[in-house]
């Protein structure tokens, strides 16, 4: 018994979509920090452990100061350094304490 074309060309559409989209949000994304592999549902979840600030110590020794995790497909950004975290709340305080305007 044969099957359908379509069930066979459905897959590689998949496919073909999946790699067009990267390509076009990898040229046009902004310059992020670095983050480790992401499980695509739960991100990083995995890597952080029973003990998430030795994790996140060991992830900083291989990512840098300044690095992105993905929680439960959140982006979220990890600061190590006190300067760093100083900075970006400086820089960004409006958008983090969660109020308009």
């Amino acid at each position: 018994m044969e099957k359908p074309v379509y069930l066979l060309l459905f897959p590689l559409a998949l496919l073909v979509h999946f790699l067009i989209n990267k390509l076009l949000c990898w040229r046009s994304s902004p310059q992020l920090p670095p983050e480790p592999f992401a499980w695509p549902i739960v991100g990083n979840i995995f890597q952080l452990g029973w003990k998430p600030h030795v994790s996140l110590t060991n992830l900083a020794r291989t990512y840098g100061e300044l690095m992105m995790l993905s929680i439960g497909g959140h982006p979220v950004a990890v600061a190590s350094l006190p300067e760093a975290a100083m900075q970006i709340l400086r820089t960004h305080d409006r958008m983090l304490s969660g109020r308009w305007g």
